[in-house]
């Protein structure tokens, strides 16, 4: 590799579990009515502007892959699914009302990187578990051969993969850096393999 690779990574949009105010992570909850709507304004706004990419890849969460699909076949492109991608494991609590989650796993006052991240389980993906995961995914995609990839994931996954790329270490309890990040919110990424620079783009978030 030695020409620059751009990779966007996209947020899929609004699931039954926001509306059921569950834990999701790896509770694999469908896009409702608005999220499909969402997902096809983020197709309009790129058709407009005439955006372009090699390939889309997702996570095999089926919230992510609807939004992937549409956004696939709205530009004519194939589509791949990366298991690396897919959300943070939150272990017992996924699925769990919010408020059951509380009740039954309530949240400890310290959990350092190395732990899990339900420590009352002793399941969960650790955020140093996260990070080795992120980097992973983002090497597969930079040894892929594409220069111009879409990345179609979650929040979590996306901060964690962002946060790896620019040297940002995993932190106990919870990330010192977070980026905020929509229904539909993407973030532009440009590797420069032959100096290893990484370039912020932009983060550009959904709008009516």
């Amino acid at each position: 590799m030695s020409q620059p690779i751009e990779i966007t990574l996209l947020r899929h949009g609004r699931s039954l579990a926001d509306d059921e105010k569950r834990c999701e992570g790896r509770y694999d909850s469908p896009l409702t009515e608005v999220g499909v709507e969402q997902t096809k304004r983020r197709l309009a706004h790129w058709q407009e502007e005439g955006r372009s990419f090699d390939t889309v890849v997702s996570s095999p969460l089926q919230r992510a892959m609807s939004a992937a699909s549409i956004i696939a076949n709205g530009l004519n492109l194939p589509l791949d699914v990366g298991v690396n991608w897919q959300e943070k494991d939150n272990g017992s609590i996924a699925g769990l009302t919010f408020a059951d989650a509380d009740k039954r796993f309530p949240k400890a006052s310290f959990v350092n990187p190395y732990e899990a991240y339900i420590k009352s389980a002793s399941d969960g993906e650790s955020e140093v578990e996260l990070h080795c995961r992120s980097l992973l995914a983002l090497q597969h995609i930079l040894r892929s051969g594409h220069s111009k990839v879409l990345i179609v994931s979650h929040g979590k996954m996306i901060n964690a993969a962002v946060s790896a790329a620019l040297g940002i270490k995993p932190t106990a309890n919870t990330p010192s850096v977070i980026f905020a990040l929509g229904d539909l919110s993407f973030i532009d990424l440009v590797y420069y393999p032959t100096t290893d620079v990484w370039l912020v783009k932009q983060l550009n978030h959904l709008t009516t």
